[in-house]
């Protein structure tokens, strides 16, 4: 389950009834058809009382998603967008994938 919403002056997407583990989150990146992206938004995210920071430059690179990084978390957290000038709508995580080449 994945809710948005104004929380103080930040946005925060929460998330409820992962599976624990790696997770690349991403966020979208708008159009910015009035030049007042920030170009460096700060994002938190919060798992299992684990916090990471990450920036994004949302001035360039628009209709896209952008990694922030890939986290270890919990099946309960949230993704929150602190100090943009124009925030994000959307945010989203999903699980790593891994691979081994066969051995020979």
């Amino acid at each position: 389950m994945v809710r948005m919403r104004k929380h103080r002056a930040a946005y925060r997407w929460t998330f409820s009834g992962l599976d624990p583990g790696e997770y690349v989150v991403s966020v979208w990146i708008p159009d910015d058809p009035n030049s007042d992206h920030a170009s460096d938004a700060h994002y938190t995210v919060c798992s299992d009382g684990r916090q990471y920071e990450a920036t994004a430059d949302q001035s360039k690179d628009f209709k896209t998603w952008r990694s922030l990084g890939t986290f270890a978390l919990g099946s309960d957290g949230n993704v929150e967008l602190n100090r943009a000038r124009k925030p994000c709508a959307r945010a989203m995580w999903r699980r790593t994938a891994s691979w081994r080449t066969p051995s020979s």
